[in-house]
């Protein structure tokens, strides 16, 4: 395979050269004897050894031949297409198609799956277009499928793990590979060998990290003890190595430095290095301390003494590492749970997720202080951003997050997963399911307030985040709570199950247990039900099961290619123009509206002209839309209509709208349910501000309040609404074309979107369109002291400080300050932390010089080597 090895050099040179006569060809006559040759003579032999191989008799040479050839010749292609300007597309399209038939060809299965895995990874836009790169991927996959049953275990496991990617790519094959698999590793093992081939398996599936084999590796443990042993060492081959040697030579020391292991030599380097405050030395090895999972038997006492040390700053998050990895273990010191809860109450850090990750997954907790680690962790990370997906393994640790969970007191109905602790959680083995099946039941049979509301919290987290992963959720436990759909007892419950539907249709998670043919079927039944009973809880509930079974049949046409019937669709119909209640109505008309786009592929516009509804019907069902289905009818521009209804009724149905949005805007307490109802009346105010403000503040000031009162109330809002809630706040805002203390903290609490809309603001600070007013600074000057912030605080300040709004010099003085004390908390990296204030600093020079010229910043940048 020379000329593939010459075709990955000639890439290395053609990335700082677009010219192929540039190529220094000496530089590749020690690797090939064909240096000398151009890029199509070498694609030409290629072609002639697959022409050659078909040819040959002896099957094994053939196949040999034939991988080594299409590899090459898909290589080559590759660098032809991608740096040649004079490559013939009709050439290079025959070539694909040449590489496809060579593999094919291939009459060993292994040899061509692997060859076809190994030219998709290749840059398939420059190789094969992308339906012949799909087709590829897709052989693979469904070549896998039929050839595993036939393999041994090994061989099985490494050609799934080898194509772990393009398996992922088809879930549902990859759920199948899985159950191949699991009959060969969790089979009672006949002899040695077959049990040391298990357990390699295990090592090496359980390194894919793919949440969907957690359960079979949960079984595995089951079956095996002690698993732990050689799974830290990502091989048996290595820990069989290292628990049976006696003494350790260097090339061993190379080995184990490389490895997930602190050693005794590691752990004394590292207490050296901090006795001696080697500062430098200490950063370069604590990056590479916190990526390793184990402490050597030898090394734990060493490190055990180093938390009885004094921890700067700068080696807390070492200190706390070094703890939890330590107690894991068993190896525990006086201080060690002060250390990490002392740390856990500040921050905590990215590298330690996987840590975390793993104290959650324990079997068992197996001692007092695991359990006050386990519940300190558990009450940091819950409000960090940090997202653990953890698979629970231990029903104690599940009664811990129980425990946990009902300690809090959340008034906030709606968003029943705000702050919650099963957020941390993506799935359970079967045994802490039937646990969780249990509490349920218990929680069920005693009705309170508050055993209602645990029950919401739990079910919604099943149904709306864990059934959603790939960790599958238990047949029982899903049995349990359609079985409290259907109890009429529960209506709260009822209500939170149809929108947990409405939630998994919409976003159209495929593969889960609650998207079956019975869940459309209960919708159905249940929606037939309704109409034939008449009261308020019935009419709720009907108007809940239209919700989701608008997005159920989106979700059954796009992948089973299922339709409604008639009937329902007749009974849809009769709803959305007949019945009494208007809420009910305009989620029948919703359907038929979803109907129409998703199922019968159309458009608003022929909708429109179907329809017998009234106007103030149309506009019910384009406004009652939450903020999610605003994204999917927005696809089919929802917003036009709904703006170009209100412009073309301003007497009518302005009013009406004004009024709702008012009544929204003022209803408390803010929570999910009602940010999500009150998106579509801000986007909708939005847009009208866009299109017409001039109607906007005649209907408002005529039939309500005045503009400042309006901008109160989204302030309000702003501050108390979701992600979404708070960028329309800020869209709309900016149309009253005035900077104020209200505006400048709304940008400030969602300064990533803010860093969009810069531009605009910037554009009315310089056209001084600023109500004066002290408090727009001291909110910038609280900013500037978070780094989440800084950015953004310094570009206003900027801005400002350029219109005279604000002294030059006070800013100046307040950056200084930042510098001064971020240098006295952290002496070795403050530079780092500090380059955008130091920059400011540089900038506001330049404001005061009347100079900003951003090539003499530069250059003062380069000079500035001083420290505050």
């Amino acid at each position: 395979m020379e000329n593939y090895v010459l075709a990955l050099f000639w890439e290395s040179k053609f990335r700082f050269t677009s010219d192929l006569q540039n190529v220094d060809y000496d530089y590749f006559q020690k690797f090939s004897t064909n240096y000398s040759k151009s890029c199509k003579d070498l694609i030409i032999e290629e072609q002639q050894r697959i022409l050659e191989a078909n040819e040959l008799n002896d099957v094994r040479q053939k196949d040999i031949q034939l991988f080594a050839a299409s590899f090459s010749f898909a290589r080559l292609c590759h660098v032809q297409f991608r740096y040649d300007k004079n490559t013939n597309m009709g050439q290079f399209v025959a070539g694909n198609e040449q590489i496809v038939s060579a593999i094919e060809n291939i009459n060993d299965q292994i040899l061509s799956i692997i060859a076809m895995h190994n030219i998709s990874y290749m840059d398939y836009t420059s190789i094969l277009s992308s339906n012949p790169y799909e087709k590829l991927r897709s052989t693979v996959a469904y070549s896998l499928l039929k050839l595993l049953p036939n393999l041994p275990l090994l061989t099985c496991a490494l050609m799934v793990f080898r194509c772990q990617s393009i398996c992922e790519d088809f879930p549902s094959i990859f759920q199948d590979l899985s159950e191949i698999i699991a009959k060969q590793l969790l089979t009672i093992p006949l002899d040695e060998e077959i049990v040391e081939n298990q357990k390699a398996v295990y090592v090496a599936l359980n390194a894919m990290e793919d949440s969907s084999l957690n359960i079979l590796l949960i079984e595995f443990e089951k079956q095996f003890q002690n698993v732990d042993k050689f799974s830290h060492m990502n091989s048996i081959i290595f820990h069989d190595y290292f628990t049976t040697t006696t003494s350790f030579g260097e090339l061993d020391e190379v080995l184990l430095s490389c490895m997930e292991i602190i050693t005794l030599e590691m752990a004394t380097l590292i207490t050296n290095y901090i006795e001696n405050n080697y500062e430098k030395e200490l950063g370069e090895i604590s990056g590479r301390l916190i990526e390793r999972i184990i402490v050597e038997k030898d090394a734990q006492p060493v490190l055990l003494q180093l938390l009885n040390l004094p921890a700067k700053e700068s080696r807390k998050s070492l200190f706390c590492y070094i703890a939890l990895l330590l107690a894991k273990q068993g190896s525990i010191a006086l201080n060690s749970i002060d250390y990490i809860k002392s740390f856990c109450q500040t921050t905590i850090d990215e590298q330690f997720k996987y840590i975390i990750k793993q104290y959650l997954e324990l079997p068992c907790i197996d001692s007092e202080p695991i359990r006050q680690i386990l519940e300190t962790l558990l009450r940091c990370i819950r409000h960090s951003s940090l997202h653990i997906d953890a698979t629970i393994r231990s029903c104690e640790i599940m009664k811990l997050i129980l425990q946990l969970e009902n300690e809090e007191r959340r008034t906030n109905n709606g968003c029943v997963l705000c702050d919650s602790y099963f957020m941390l959680i993506n799935g359970c083995s079967f045994e802490v399911q039937n646990y969780l099946l249990e509490y349920l039941n218990a929680n069920s049979k005693v009705q309170n307030s508050i055993n209602e509301q645990r029950l919401i919290r739990i079910i919604t987290w099943i149904m709306q985040h864990f059934a959603t992963k790939e960790c599958p959720v238990s047949d029982v436990l899903y049995k349990y709570m359609i079985s409290l759909f259907h109890d009429q007892k529960f209506s709260r419950i009822q209500e939170i199950i149809i929108n947990s539907f409405q939630y998994i249709f919409m976003k159209m998670f495929g593969k889960n247990i609650f998207t079956n043919q019975d869940v459309k079927q209960l919708l159905e039944d249940t929606i037939n039900l309704c109409v034939k009973t008449i009261d308020d809880n019935s009419e709720n509930l009907l108007a809940n099961c239209l919700h989701a079974y608008g997005y159920c049949l989106r979700f059954y046409k796009y992948y089973c290619n299922e339709k409604p019937s008639n009937e329902m669709i007749k009974l849809l119909t009769k709803l959305s123009q007949t019945y009494s209640s208007s809420f009910v109505a305009t989620r029948a008309g919703q359907c038929l509206l979803i109907i129409e786009l998703y199922i019968d592929r159309g458009s608003i516009s022929d909708w429109l002209n179907k329809t017998n509804l009234n106007v103030e019907q149309i506009y019910n069902i384009f406004i009652h839309c939450t903020s999610d289905e605003h994204q999917l009818l927005g696809y089919f521009n929802k917003e036009k209509a709904l703006n170009h209804i209100l412009l073309q009724h301003p007497t009518d149905l302005l009013p009406k709208f004004m009024n709702e949005m008012y009544m929204y805007l003022n209803e408390k307490p803010m929570n999910c349910n009602l940010s999500k109802r009150l998106f579509s009346y801000i986007n909708a105010t939005k847009n009208l501000c866009r299109d017409n403000f001039t109607i906007f503040r005649t209907i408002m000031e005529k039939y309500f309040y005045n503009i400042e009162q309006f901008k109160i109330l989204l302030y309000q809002i702003s501050k108390q609404g979701n992600n979404d809630i708070q960028k329309e706040c800020i869209l709309l805002y900016t149309h009253f074309g005035e900077v104020t203390s209200d505006f400048i903290t709304m940008l400030l609490n969602n300064v990533q979107y803010a860093m969009f809309l810069l531009p605009r603001i910037e554009a009315l600070i310089a056209n001084k369109r600023i109500l004066l007013d002290r408090d727009i600074i001291e909110h910038l000057h609280e900013a500037l002291q978070l780094p989440s912030k800084e950015k953004y605080a310094l570009q206003l300040l900027t801005s400002l400080a350029q219109v005279d709004f604000i002294s030059v010099l006070e800013v100046f003085k307040q950056i200084s300050d930042i510098i001064n004390k971020r240098y006295s908390l952290e002496e070795n990296n403050y530079q780092q932390d500090c380059e955008q204030l130091i920059g400011a600093l540089l900038k506001f020079t330049c404001i005061q010089a009347g100079t900003l010229s951003s090539d003499r910043l530069s250059q003062l940048k380069c000079m500035m080597h001083f420290s505050f």
